[in-house]
């Protein structure tokens, strides 16, 4: 096995420690029992209807990649856009952060368009979400600054049992993290002799046209509504979940928007699918909002599983229909 195959392995199964590990943190002092009854009794039509604007925010992230893409000369169909967002989706559940290159590889290989300015686009999409998720957490802030107080008090009281495992875990990580900067910094003259660094002053230059290609934009109408439609989908989808669990019916718009800020900030972690970061996170949010903690622990398995299922299914489906388009394209337009 070679070097770069091993690190690759470590660095994901660290990962996948990191994600179990917090999972175990959000379910540490549960009763599962209590958790199977929420799940039973659980009103799944409103989790359906989550699940159905989660597919809506898949195509309008899809056409709007397309609107992003147009002044570079490319017009991707929207079939295909759609498949290879799904599909990296579906490989952040294996691999975490590799959604984005998988996507711009699907995309590059199906509509024959250079990865580098795909890449360029998804990294604009990454800081448009994240100046998003900044001005929703601004709102909630001005709206409700005490939920943000009563947040972090919460994590200081009622979760404080589990900080010496947190901070235990913590501590092994970072101790990681310092051991794979070390190597990183030793190893630096053999890392630039790598082949890729030849070739790193092209892709950048690709990556620029890509980043700058919001200011290009003719249909910038489009832009902002795919934009504004893709983060309301996102709001609604934690919204109608909370009709989901009697406990958690009694919440309002305003909580919507906070379990979406602190939820947001839980699929950011850097684990599989935002497993156990997501749990943990809203569970603590909910109990803020005076949530027990095991219905609070239920709406959260329950938006992050429905989710995860969305991507498991629509992603294994648009994987076939990829195949099935590029198959079909080979046989209307054989090579000769």
């Amino acid at each position: 096995m070679s070097r770069k195959i091993a690190f690759k392995i470590a660095k994901n199964l660290t990962f996948l420690f990191v994600g179990v590990g917090l999972l175990y943190l959000a379910f540490k002092g549960n009763d599962l029992s209590l958790l199977i009854e929420d799940l039973k009794n659980a009103r799944y039509g409103w989790v359906m209807l989550s699940m159905t604007l989660g597919i809506v925010a898949f195509i309008s992230r899809a056409i709007r990649w397309r609107i992003l893409l147009s002044p570079m000369g490319y017009h991707p169909r929207i079939a295909t856009s759609v498949y290879s967002i799904i599909i990296g989706y579906l490989a952040n559940l294996a691999l975490p952060r590799i959604g984005e290159i998988t996507r711009c590889t699907v995309m590059s290989q199906a509509e024959n368009i250079p990865v580098d300015k795909l890449f360029g686009t998804v990294i604009l999409e990454r800081i448009i979400d994240m100046f998003l998720l900044m001005s929703a957490t601004t709102i909630v802030i001005l709206l409700k600054v005490d939920l943000f107080g009563g947040f972090f008090l919460n994590l200081l009281t009622s979760n404080s049992e589990k900080f010496p495992d947190l901070f235990m875990y913590l501590s092994v990580l970072t101790g990681i993290g310092v051991i794979f900067l070390a190597i990183l910094y030793f190893m630096r003259q053999q890392l630039l002799r790598l082949t890729f660094v030849r070739k790193i002053r092209e892709f950048f230059l690709g990556l620029k046209e890509g980043l700058v290609s919001v200011r290009k934009i003719n249909n910038k109408g489009g832009f902002f509504f795919h934009t504004f439609l893709i983060w309301f989908c996102y709001y609604l989808m934690t919204w109608v979940v909370f009709y989901a669990i009697e406990d958690t019916a009694v919440l309002g718009w305003i909580d919507a928007m906070f379990i979406l800020v602190v939820g947001g900030f839980g699929m950011a972690a850097p684990v599989q699918g935002g497993i156990g970061a997501y749990h943990l996170i809203v569970s603590m949010g909910l109990g803020v909002l005076g949530i027990a903690q095991g219905p609070a622990l239920s709406y959260a398995t329950i938006v992050h599983a429905s989710q995860t299922l969305v991507v498991l299914v629509t992603g294994l489906i648009s994987m076939i229909l990829l195949y099935l388009s590029k198959k079909k394209l080979k046989t209307d337009f054989p090579v000769k």
